[in-house]
């Protein structure tokens, strides 16, 4: 088995467009503002075909995480909104010219900051949000049919022999 060491690039990186996108006020001014509060409309734009649901994931933390189970979601994105901690997420593409597995070079550790969204794209593979923290929330949303009726998982050990790690100590010394 092998066992591939992953760096943890931040969400905001240009890298991160290939499996999604980075929801962050930071983007523009904005939209209306007054003493009580600041407002920024479309900051992104999931893609669903039906009703969202809101779900919690919560994330135990470890300094080293390794993943092999990954999910994607062919006919919907995906929006994680972590809201405790910053998290980790490990992401990945199918390969190029087809095909339903991982592609093991296209795996990829990002970092979204609490308090900022990503919104990945349809079709991109990933694992539950990793942390450092002792927890760590992170909102979901997609269409509410999803969790029943598009979920495609793959495990990379079983099916490629490899495994990806990421050593969380990293993230703590990222701005």
């Amino acid at each position: 088995m092998i066992r591939k060491k992953l760096a943890i690039f931040e969400a905001a990186s240009p890298e991160f467009a290939r499996y999604g996108v980075r929801v962050s006020s930071k983007s523009k001014a904005p939209d209306a503002a007054c003493p009580e509060f600041r407002w920024w409309a479309n900051l992104g734009w999931p893609e669903m075909g039906g009703v969202p649901s809101v779900g919690l994931v919560e994330s135990t933390g470890k300094d080293l995480h390794e993943s092999r189970v990954f999910e994607r979601h062919a006919a919907t994105s995906e929006t994680l909104i972590p809201v405790d901690a910053d998290v980790v997420l490990v992401v990945a593409r199918s390969p190029a010219g087809g095909g339903t597995g991982v592609d093991p070079e296209s795996v990829r550790a990002f970092r979204v900051r609490r308090g900022e969204a990503v919104i990945l794209h349809s079709g991109t593979w990933h694992y539950a949000p990793l942390t450092r923290a002792p927890r760590a929330r992170t909102f979901v949303v997609f269409d509410r049919r999803t969790p029943d009726a598009d979920v495609h998982q793959v495990d990379s050990e079983a099916d490629l022999g490899m495994t990806f790690a990421v050593n969380m100590a990293e993230m703590a010394v990222a701005p």
